[in-house]
């Protein structure tokens, strides 16, 4: 039986990220950075609730944050990982929206 869950990743906070850190993915991608795994550090994991989307998972963060988050309120920059069914997908999280990002989970890497 599958677990449909979440991770939230945000950028570890030192030096290397303070340039990334709050950036549109558009910034990122005109100044030939990549989002890589190993600038961010996951903050929570959880399950997802029937019909969940990006949206309505930084929707319910924002309303009330769960006790065992860690990180600050999802904002420009983190990442949210989705399993679903199975299928493991990363949006970069924007001002309005989401980006779809490729290659951030790798198979074997310890995240949602």
């Amino acid at each position: 039986m599958e677990i449909n869950q979440f991770a939230i990743y945000q950028l570890k906070n030192m030096p290397e990220n303070r340039g990334i850190r709050f950036r549109s993915y558009e910034t990122l991608q005109k100044n030939q950075i990549q989002v890589r795994y190993e600038n961010y550090e996951q903050k929570y994991l959880g399950r997802m609730l029937p019909g969940d989307t990006p949206g309505s998972i930084r929707e319910r963060f924002h309303r009330q944050t769960p006790r065992r988050f860690q990180g600050h309120s999802i904002s420009v920059s983190d990442v949210l990982v989705l399993n679903q069914d199975g299928e493991v997908t990363a949006y970069y999280v924007e001002k309005e929206g989401f980006t779809v990002i490729a290659g951030f989970i790798r198979n074997g890497s310890s995240g949602a």
